[in-house]
């Protein structure tokens, strides 16, 4: 495979999660709400073409129905990572400090796929991201290479 068709494929990975992204932050709006509490909160970094990016790793446990689930969905409508180089404090630090490990928190779940849940009904960034640069890759990849 050539080069376009990497691009392709990547624009269409990221409008498919983009249009996911926003099925579930409209749909968010409408969701119920429990209590829950958070089992994990650190930090972790990874290595990409841009840097080195660091992330909230964030977990949290529900009951609905009598039945426990765990998730780490902060964000409904997708989360976005931290340049590490920046010297104040990130977005991720302030995550961290927003959920500690045992604070009780308001979950926020589907109805019908409680499964599916979310600390905050936001999230428009990560989706802004994948469906203006979703298009624009498979553009690109199909017109230029």
């Amino acid at each position: 495979m050539d080069n376009g068709t990497y691009l392709i494929i990547a624009g269409v990975v990221a409008l498919i999660y983009g249009l996911f992204c926003l099925f579930r932050l409209m749909s968010s709006r409408n969701w119920s709400s429990t209590e829950g509490t958070v089992i994990t909160s650190y930090k972790s970094f990874r290595d990409t073409d841009a840097g080195k990016m660091e992330d909230a790793e964030i977990k949290y446990e529900y009951t609905v129905s009598e039945k426990t689930y765990t998730c780490k969905v902060i964000k409904s409508g997708g989360d976005v990572s931290s340049n590490r180089s920046k010297t104040s404090a990130t977005d991720v630090d302030r995550m961290l400090a927003k959920y500690p490990v045992g604070k009780t928190v308001t979950v926020y779940f589907h109805p019908n796929l409680p499964q599916m849940a979310c600390l905050e009904k936001a999230g428009g960034e990560a989706l802004l991201i994948c469906l203006l640069f979703g298009p624009l890759a498979i553009l690109v990849g199909y017109f230029y290479f």
